[in-house]
């Protein structure tokens, strides 16, 4: 299996939950797919009128199949996010996220065809990204990096991407 057949079968069950854009414009790059989620929770008491609180979660999730992750198309994701992705999606232009946001979670989801670099490899597990917006009363923001390494077939994430390992982890098993 390579990493487009694999980003095809990842996306037909991304689809039941996500809107998918297939191919992604992103701040002048393009992306093979882009998936987006939204939830809203409230409470309220008697009428929908008189709503307690309302929560929003978000989840964008950005796709690329490559023949080889180097430091390159990892930098340009990240000053993707960096400068178009937080400030636009998460924030919408504002200084801070609606009054309701929760959390935004970006997850950078990359097919290598090549086995990816050590140096790559170490990036990739020591990238940290995590913001919050007004002492978190307006939420927080933070990046997911999961690599499927299709050579080696491996499954390389950072920190914050680890309930995604676990998950993803069967892909290469037996």
């Amino acid at each position: 299996m390579n990493g487009q057949e694999l980003m095809r079968k990842m996306l037909h069950s991304y689809e039941r939950s996500y809107d998918i854009t297939a191919p992604c414009l992103v701040n002048g790059h393009t992306y093979d797919a882009g998936a987006y989620y939204n939830e809203s929770g409230a409470k309220y008491v008697l009428t929908k009128k008189a709503e307690l609180w309302r929560i929003s979660c978000y989840e964008d999730v950005y796709f690329r199949v490559v023949n080889e992750l180097d430091e390159a198309v990892l930098d340009a994701f990240l000053d993707d996010f960096i400068n178009w992705i937080e400030p636009k999606v998460v924030r919408g232009g504002k200084e801070v996220p609606d009054t309701d946001h929760m959390y935004t979670l970006v997850t950078g989801v990359f097919f290598a065809d090549q086995p990816v670099s050590k140096a790559v490899r170490k990036k990739i597990r020591r990238y940290h990204y995590y913001k919050n917006y007004r002492f978190s009363l307006r939420g927080y923001c933070q990046v997911r990096l999961l690599v499927f390494d299709m050579t080696e077939k491996k499954l390389i994430g950072n920190r914050a991407a680890r309930e995604l390992l676990k998950g993803y982890n069967k892909v290469f098993r037996p």
